[in-house]
């Protein structure tokens, strides 16, 4: 697919074999043919897999700031990036370029920023926690949403009291209302564009 948008130019109606491949968002491929162009070409084994490399990275950075945010354990950040960091499956994903590693970092970026606006109030998190939601949902759909963000959410009120979450309902709301609109816009253009094409 990756390979498509750049010989044939065609970056918003992807296709694979020059059919139109539209059932998976083109987050992942956008990323890819951008690192083919600038770091190597299509025989590079490194510039495909970079972006989803740089991405279990972002992983392990945003985990820790996760874990320093829900936890005032000195070291247990430090411990929870490292365990990220060598865990079999994040590896396997970035070193594959797996479709899964994107969708999955984007959410955990989400979370931890949703949860630096329960305690800040600035803006800025809470755009954050938006932008992130989009990507990730740009990435493979709502895997993620339903993988890590609704369970994540359950875990935290059970965990920390459900009071917090009552108290932060407008910010999750807006969180997922916009996070789910910038996801799934291409989604909507796409399903526009396309139904007035086939008319």
């Amino acid at each position: 697919t990756a390979r498509e948008m750049i010989q044939e130019g065609n970056w918003w109606n992807t296709t694979m074999n020059l059919e139109q491949r539209l059932e998976k968002p083109p987050l992942p491929t956008w990323l890819t043919a951008l690192s083919v162009n600038y770091f190597g070409g299509l025989d590079s084994l490194f510039a495909l897999r970079f972006p989803a490399a740089l991405s279990a990275m972002f992983m392990v950075f945003f985990f820790f700031g996760l874990i320093k945010t829900l936890s005032s354990e000195k070291y247990l950040p430090l411990i929870g990036g490292a365990v990220m960091a060598t865990s079999l499956l994040v590896i396997q994903q970035a070193r594959t370029n797996s479709w899964d590693i994107y969708t999955h970092v984007f959410m955990v970026g989400s979370i931890w920023q949703l949860l630096v606006s329960f305690k800040t109030n600035a803006f800025k998190n809470l755009f954050y926690a938006i932008l992130f939601m989009g990507l990730s949902i740009l990435s493979k759909g709502p895997v993620s949403l339903f993988a890590l963000w609704i369970p994540f959410l359950i875990a935290y009120g059970i965990g920390f009291g459900f009071n917090t979450l009552k108290l932060n309902w407008k910010k999750i709301g807006l969180v997922l209302l916009f996070g789910l609109l910038i996801g799934f816009l291409w989604n909507i253009i796409i399903h526009i564009t396309e139904t007035a094409a086939s008319e």
